[in-house]
């Protein structure tokens, strides 16, 4: 794949509990669902607010939009994954999967990008007081910004557990109702 370069090998853990006391597919059930009600809690609030702001003659702002519009695309993943964790269906969990990693890059290229933006907005004004506010921000904004970005890497690495756990196994469903019907019809035929 690389053309004879020696790819590098890192050994990623893998865990067989979530948050170190849950089972890892109930812990990831827990937190599918957690997830589901924060975010439709978050999305009614939204569109609450962009109701009462079109009756009050107001313009939706366009990062009002963006914003509906990634918890609409990010409650319709989690439903997905919800799905996956009830059946141990693997394809389910693997677009779940893909779908944290690009929403993780997504998420760290706007933090960067903001941060720079604001270093750039910041940089030309050199008084104390804006000192102190740029300090504050920035403090403020690495505190909210970095847990949710080390949650999403340990919810990814639980996920690709439960992929090799599930990719391991050799589960699979049987229909026991069909081979009962097959044998009540040699019953009453004899």
């Amino acid at each position: 794949m690389f053309g004879g370069i020696p790819r590098p090998r890192v050994d990623v853990p893998e865990f067989t509990r979530c948050c170190f006391c849950l089972p890892l597919r109930y812990g990831l059930l827990t937190w599918g669902y957690l997830k589901m009600i924060v975010l439709s809690v978050i999305e009614y609030t939204l569109i609450q607010n962009a109701s009462r702001g079109k009756h009050l003659s107001f313009e939706i702002p366009p990062i009002m939009i963006l914003f509906m519009t990634i918890i609409i695309l990010d409650l319709i993943s989690t439903a997905i994954f919800i799905l996956g964790g009830h059946m141990k269906h693997r394809l389910l969990y693997k677009v779940y999967y893909y779908y944290s990693i690009y929403f993780l890059i997504i998420f760290i290229l706007i933090f960067v990008g903001n941060t720079i933006d604001e270093i750039i907005e910041f940089q030309d004004q050199n008084s104390i007081d804006n000192l102190r506010f740029i300090i504050a921000y920035f403090i403020s904004y690495l505190y909210t910004t970095t847990p949710l970005i080390l949650v999403q890497i340990y919810v990814i690495l639980l996920v690709r557990s439960e992929l090799l756990k599930l990719s391991n196994s050799n589960f699979q469903f049987v229909n026991n109702a069909a081979e009962g019907t097959r044998d009540l019809n040699r019953i009453t035929a004899a």
